[in-house]
């Protein structure tokens, strides 16, 4: 797993710069948790060839979870008639 390393500008350590580093960890962590259903999204929107590369990417460490996450994300809005296995009925909107 890469390792991220947080530099602060002066030695006083405060608290908007220990807030801003944990929002940087916790969206690191969201999106290394839900991969694996990002992957299976684009899967199920008929990107399997994508998502079996994107796998094989994520599990040898030749891309970062960071690429992986934009580029499937993309993928999913594209075709956004399917999102979570379920299909969307009219225009609504999808948020979450």
């Amino acid at each position: 797993m890469p390792e991220t390393t947080l530099e602060y500008a002066s030695d006083e350590k405060t608290e908007e710069g220990l807030s801003i580093a944990i929002g940087i960890i916790s969206n690191q962590v969201y999106k290394r948790a839900n991969l694996p259903k990002l992957l299976a999204d684009v899967a199920i929107a008929g990107f399997k060839e994508e998502a079996l590369e994107g796998l094989i990417a994520w599990g040898t460490g030749t891309k970062p979870v960071e690429d992986l996450w934009e580029e499937f994300l993309t993928m999913t809005q594209k075709k956004s008639s399917v999102v979570g296995g379920v299909k969307l009925c009219g225009n609504k909107d999808v948020t979450g």
